[in-house]
């Protein structure tokens, strides 16, 4: 486990990889520069990239560790630290998913009337994890769906667990998930636009499955003094939506925009025209911000290969 630390240098992780070091779990926990500066975290997103890109030149696999809801952040700040670890996925191995969590030690535990929130209850009671509230509730921001954006870039973290992980890492490289998802990572560029009066369907190649991720967090005892008092365990869930390419034997993680097309297709065939319009009506009323909500989003998939007969000339057919 590792910070993003001054003094970092090629010379550094070359030594590191030549001693047996694969693997190291970085703590990022955003990459929005006022939401750094907030945490006191003593770096800057110019030196997170840097690191990363030492590391995977070294041949180091880095796990990131990143979260919303630090007090004062904004979605629009959580949104700063999704885009970062996407133009980052070539030398991110694994982001490590989660919400904010009040710690010992840490700055905003100490002076927590800075940060706009207030400690609750004895912390002499808690091992290291502390309850709080904000003192102005209506002014935060939920920056879940960044979180879960970044989850899904990698779907991995769903059917992999992280010793078998770093195994892969050691014997494959650190990119090694990173080519095996590289269709679904990489933005795609359709040849030609389906055109409206095409029909298209789901390919029967293409199935879709969610699938649930939970990493556990700190443990405590709400009453330690009561009688027959039980640890809470905290924990984040979230669920992803995989659609598996059979004919391609590729999986990709979906974006909720992504995910409303191809689960419309499975109810039916029908015209580009008619999806383009319910497209564009769902992204008139998407709450998540999802950066795939857009009319060009049926060219997209086509694009990925996931969804529609094979390919754009067999759709262009129309003969479903």
């Amino acid at each position: 486990m590792a910070r993003f630390e001054k003094g970092m240098t090629d010379e550094l992780f070359a030594t590191m990889r030549r001693a047996g070091c694969v693997r190291l779990y970085m703590g990022m926990e955003s990459a929005n520069e006022r939401v750094l500066e907030a945490m006191v975290k003593g770096t800057d997103r110019q030196r997170m990239s840097n690191i990363l890109r030492m590391c995977s030149s070294a041949g180091i696999s880095v796990e990131a560790g990143v979260f919303s809801g630090f007090p004062s952040e904004t979605a629009e700040e959580a949104d700063d630290t999704y885009r970062f670890v996407r133009d980052h996925r070539h030398v991110i191995a694994r982001a490590d998913v989660g919400t904010f969590r009040l710690l010992k030690g840490a700055p905003i535990a100490d002076t927590p009337e800075k940060y706009g929130i207030i400690v609750l209850g004895d912390p002499k009671k808690r091992w290291y994890h502390l309850d709080f509230r904000h003192t102005a509730p209506q002014e935060v921001s939920d920056g879940a769906a960044a979180m879960e954006r970044i989850q899904r870039l990698y779907p991995e973290v769903a059917l992999i667990d992280v010793p078998e992980d770093i195994l892969y890492n050691a014997d494959v490289g650190p990119d090694a998930f990173r080519r095996f998802f590289a269709a679904a990572g990489e933005p795609a560029t359709p040849s030609e636009a389906v055109p409206d009066e095409a029909t298209v369907a789901l390919s029967t190649d293409c199935e879709l499955q969610r699938v649930h991720v939970a990493n556990s967090g700190a443990v405590h005892f709400d009453d330690p003094a009561a009688q027959g008092a039980r640890p809470v365990f905290e924990v984040s869930r979230m669920t992803l939506t995989i659609a598996v390419d059979r004919a391609a034997s590729a999986l990709y993680p979906l974006s909720r925009a992504e995910e409303f097309v191809l689960r419309r297709l499975g109810e039916g065939p029908m015209s580009a025209a008619r999806l383009r319009a319910e497209i564009q009506e769902y992204a008139e009323s998407a709450p998540d911000r999802d950066d795939t909500v857009d009319v060009s989003l049926l060219d997209h998939l086509v694009a990925l290969g996931v969804m529609v007969v094979r390919a754009v000339d067999a759709v262009t057919e129309a003969s479903l």
